[in-house]
């Protein structure tokens, strides 16, 4: 049982290209490597959608606050604008990510 947890972990390593000698012997150094890199995956925006819509969520904020802040129209017409097309819509991040079903 041993070795298929420690083949997992590997095997983890090998898939984010990060696996060094000292994963074979230092199995703490391994599992934190492969903790690490799948959360640096989970949190990055151009393959997370969920990464994503915490950026859309801010930025959506920053709409509705510069919307209600008093600042003048003139000003409030170009922001909102430029702030709100950063805003990424979920059908527009899958279209850049490889759809392995597609022919």
């Amino acid at each position: 049982m041993t070795d298929e947890w420690k083949e997992a972990v590997l095997d983890e390593l090998v898939v984010g290209h990060i696996l060094t000698e000292e994963h074979y012997s230092n199995p703490r150094k391994a599992i934190h490597d492969a903790i690490s890199w799948n959360v640096v995956i989970s949190l990055d925006p151009a393959v997370s959608w969920p990464a994503q819509k915490l950026i859309n969520d801010a930025l959506y904020k920053v709409c509705v606050d510069l919307s209600g802040s008093g600042l003048p129209d003139d000003i409030l017409d170009k922001v909102v604008p430029y702030v709100a097309k950063h805003i990424v819509r979920q059908d527009s991040l899958c279209a850049n990510l490889d759809d392995p079903f597609s022919e």
